[in-house]
């Protein structure tokens, strides 16, 4: 028999192993290179050999083709992938800009909601067709807003962790000290100056380690931060998001009061107390700022507390002032500091017809009226739900009269 004969079927193989590399390779993004000398007898250079150069060749277009419309394939469905990809991630990001927006508009909801307090003033004084609401909870209302880009002052509190530059007017040649350096306070408060030792900053003002170095060195020193540090402090009480908060020495107790979504009105403004790591506390009233504008700048320091109690008395007044509202009180405040609270009287008050509604021993309401010149009636003491109202003068002249027609 022919020897051509025979190998035919080893052909054949060869070819058959030969396409399933070609669909394996193309699986993973090859390409196999074909050699169309297949090897055997004379069989890749004889044309005669049963055609094997154009069986070969017809082979290689099918394969070809195949492989371009697996490709094709492959990109169209990872084109679609990623467009879906690309949609998802745009339906994501639209989402959670929407959520988030949910969220501020449901805050802001949950502020303007009115609390249980203003409807129980509301239902006392719904014959007169006013509303009240408590004075200063919106100052919380909006997103909370925290500047770092400020300054540092010089009576900064260094802490661990601060990175600090030092800046020498004239530095000693014998010491070998550069013009400009970098100090790092470390765990253990220090930090340390070549050729003259480590020096114990922590708790210390910006200004009291310049006085320090300026002493060691023996020139003017210039401190300054290169980057604050964070640390955590903890809000707790009547605000709307208690837990911790990241802030750093320049931020102060409104700042962290604001991280933590602001006060509850079921909180008080006048009754907030910090806490210091070293058991130091300090009451803070926010009615010098919000009714004084005086400025609350306590700053924050590592491992402070801040409680927000519950709001405790309060006196509504209602009429002819400025500013009526639910105020807050300490205790001991008149009728007087009332309409002080409420910015003074507007000058259609009716001075002869000051109405005062209070609790009587919780059993039932009491009405009282007086005058504003009253010295003895608006000097006294006021309670907490006490209602005070400033009537009008009456909106017509006494000493004219009208005429109408022709």
């Amino acid at each position: 028999m022919d020897i051509r004969l025979k190998l035919i079927p080893i052909f054949y193989l060869i070819i058959f192993f030969s396409i399933g590399a070609l669909a394996e390779q193309n699986a993973v993004g090859g390409m196999p290179n074909i050699n169309t000398n297949v090897v055997g007898p004379n069989i890749g250079n004889n044309p005669s050999a049963f055609g094997n150069q154009n069986i070969i060749q017809s082979n290689q277009t099918i394969i070809q083709n195949t492989t371009n419309s697996n490709l094709k394939t492959n990109y169209e469905k990872l084109n679609k992938e990623y467009r879906q990809q690309e949609n998802l991630s745009e339906e994501f990001e639209e989402k959670e800009g929407k959520e988030k927006k949910k969220r501020g508009n449901i805050l802001n909801t949950v502020n303007l909601k009115k609390s249980n307090l203003e409807k129980e003033y509301d239902n006392r004084i719904k014959g007169l067709k006013v509303n009240v609401r408590q004075f200063g909870y919106e100052f919380f209302y909006g997103r909370p807003v925290v500047n770092t880009n400020v300054p540092v002052p010089k009576d900064y509190v260094v802490g661990i962790g601060d990175k600090l530059v030092a800046y020498i007017s004239n530095p000693n040649i014998s010491l070998n000290l550069p013009s400009v350096m970098k100090l790092t306070v470390n765990r253990n408060g220090e930090i340390y100056i070549p050729n003259i030792g480590t020096f114990y900053v922590v708790g210390a003002k910006l200004s009291e380690v310049e006085d320090l170095l300026t002493s060691a060195i023996g020139s003017p020193v210039s401190v300054s931060l290169s980057r604050l540090r964070s640390f955590t402090v903890y809000v707790s009480g009547e605000v709307y998001r208690p837990g911790a908060v990241k802030v750093s020495n320049l931020n102060t107790v409104l700042d962290a009061l604001m991280l933590a979504g602001g006060v509850r009105k079921s909180g008080s403004l006048r009754n907030i107390i910090l806490t210091r790591i070293t058991g130091e506390k300090i009451k803070i009233d926010l009615y010098k700022l919000l009714v004084f504008g005086k400025p609350i700048n306590i700053r924050l320091r590592d491992g402070d507390v801040i409680l927000v109690k519950p709001i405790g008395k309060t006196v509504a007044i209602i009429g002819k002032v400025k500013r009526p509202a639910i105020y807050e009180i300490k205790g001991g405040e008149t009728i007087n500091d009332i309409i002080n609270l409420a910015g003074g009287l507007l000058p259609s008050a009716y001075k002869y017809k000051v109405i005062l509604q209070k609790y009587s021993e919780h059993k039932f309401t009491v009405i009282e009226t007086g005058k504003l010149d009253d010295e003895v009636f608006i000097n006294q003491r006021v309670n907490s739900g006490d209602i005070i109202e400033i009537k009008s003068v009456i909106n017509a002249p006494l000493n004219s009269i009208e005429i109408k027609g022709y």
